[in-house]
């Protein structure tokens, strides 16, 4: 049996802890790393769509209330309504969590949504793996209102039943339309 994983090409993103099944193409990664970038990632979410969503598990934290207090943010924590266009989440490990799955955070959307979901796996058991990898993710990155978003054509492939998600980057085709 041949699965889509053997066909995907290189793998930027490996995932666990998955839920969902099937493939996506997305338009750009987009990286929510705080809870001060909420609002900039409500405002990219209601212009975009298709997009995967990469974010610190410490947006999702209880931490993450008492942070946003201290900025003066109305929302202490990610919330479906600022992420509700991502068709990938990638949840970037961080944080622990003490009481519930990570999937917990966003209350059984990802099911009812359609959407897939997982914990990012680190790839490259050495620093140089690491360090080519993130050298040439650097190289693509662009900052929109304080967001990094990497642009482009990304398939994504989950499977509960393996417990695996991979991202891979897609060639640039002629009527390319990406993320603005």
């Amino acid at each position: 049996e041949v699965s889509a994983f053997d066909e995907g090409g290189e793998v930027l993103y490996r995932g666990t802890e998955v839920t969902g099944t099937g493939i996506k193409e997305c338009e750009g990664i987009v990286f929510c790393l705080g809870v001060e970038q909420l609002p900039a990632l409500q405002r990219f979410n209601e212009r975009n769509a298709s997009y995967i969503l990469a974010f610190s598990s410490e947006v999702t934290s209880g931490a993450a209330g008492f942070r946003a207090q201290g900025l003066g943010l109305r929302d202490g924590n990610l919330k479906y309504k600022h992420c509700s266009n991502a068709s990938v989440f990638l949840e970037l490990p961080g944080y622990q969590h003490q009481t519930q799955s990570p999937i917990a955070h966003l209350r059984g959307l990802m099911d009812m949504t359609n959407k897939l979901f997982a914990v990012e796996e680190r790839i490259g058991d050495t620093w140089e793996e690491r360090y080519e990898r993130d050298r040439m993710l650097d190289e693509i990155t662009e900052v929109e209102e304080d967001l990094a978003v990497i642009r482009g054509n990304f398939k994504v492939v989950a499977s509960e039943k393996e417990n695996r998600m991979e991202i891979y980057r897609q060639p640039e085709s002629e009527d390319d339309t990406r993320i603005s």
